[in-house]
Order: C-alpha cells, then structure tokens, then sequence
C-alpha cells in the first residue's frame, strides 16, 4: 500500500492522517506536512497513524522532530498508534515515554484540549 498523509483541523487541531509504511521514502512528505504547520503556528497536533502498518528510523526521527519544534512553540503533538507492531517499536525505543501515545483520536484530542485548558506552561524538548 503506498502512504498516504494527509491533514484536517478539528477544533483548533491539526490531525494528520498517514496510513500505509512509514518509510525512508514517505518520511519526507510526512516531515513537508508537519513543518509547513509548523511554519504556520500551527502547534497543537494530533498525528494519527491508525492506519500505518511500518515506521522506520527515518519517519521516527521526523515524529521526534515535530514533537521539539510543537514544543519549542508552547504546544504539542499526540500519537494515536493502535498497529502492535509500531507500539512495539514504540516501546522497544523508550519512546512511549517521550511521546503522549492514544488509542484514538477522540481521546488524543480530548487530551489536546484539556492541555490547552491548563494554563500555559514551559516545557522542554525531548
């Protein structure tokens, strides 16, 4: 299947939709999509990957770096991860404890929301 990213805003939040292998070549578009909302200050994202089946070194390091520039920005960015085989990974890599990682995108964005309830706070990068 080849990838598929595409995005939408729900309440104030961007999700982004992959589906398919994230790879070496589907990296780049994913890294594209995450910095042009970046650029626009688009900064409290929901990345659902619900419908990825593979994600390689090159599409985490671009998940990474997505998470420090939402940060860097005072915002946020959520997984919503339910294949076993990237939670595995996930959890292999310790990043299920850098990440906020959902088995939905209601609950990420209900997440996403009672963050932006909180009053605003520094946070660090990873």
């Amino acid at each position: 299947m080849d990838p598929t990213i595409s995005s939408r805003s729900e309440g104030g939040v961007i999700i982004v939709e992959a589906t398919g292998e994230l790879d070496t070549h589907a990296a780049p578009r994913l890294l594209g999509t995450l910095r042009d909302l970046s650029t626009q200050g688009r900064q409290r994202v929901v990345v659902d990957l619900t419908g990825v089946t593979f994600v390689d070194s090159a599409a985490l390091g671009v998940l990474i770096g997505a998470r420090k520039r939402a940060r860097l920005g005072d915002g946020e960015l959520h997984l919503v991860v339910t294949h076993p085989h990237v939670l595995r990974l996930l959890h292999m890599t310790g990043l299920h404890k850098v990440f906020d990682v959902h088995g939905t995108v209601d609950a990420a964005l209900a997440a996403v929301q009672a963050t932006a309830a909180d009053a605003p706070a520094h946070r660090s990068g990873v």
